[in-house]
């Protein structure tokens, strides 16, 4: 399920983690972002900015999957 989809240059940051997060009962985090999904160790300061228990995944744009992410049982929040 798609809770969110934000266009935010910033991808993760405090306002994505304090607000956006707890408010639409986020589970999961999917980032669809080509420069930063081919940079390990920017992905990995990214996720430390977010709660406990939140699967965070980074992919190209043009290998995410819509219908994935919106058949999904959990509360996804898309940042590009």
């Amino acid at each position: 399920m798609i809770a969110l989809v934000r266009v935010d240059n910033r991808l993760v940051h405090g306002q994505i983690a304090e607000a956006w997060v707890p408010r639409l009962g986020v589970r999961r985090i999917l980032v669809a972002d080509d420069l930063l999904a081919e940079n390990k160790l920017a992905c990995a300061a990214m996720t430390l900015a977010l709660p406990d228990g939140r699967a965070t995944d980074v992919v190209r744009v043009d290998a995410f999957d819509w219908a994935e992410v919106a058949n999904a049982p959990m509360a996804t929040l898309v940042l590009f």
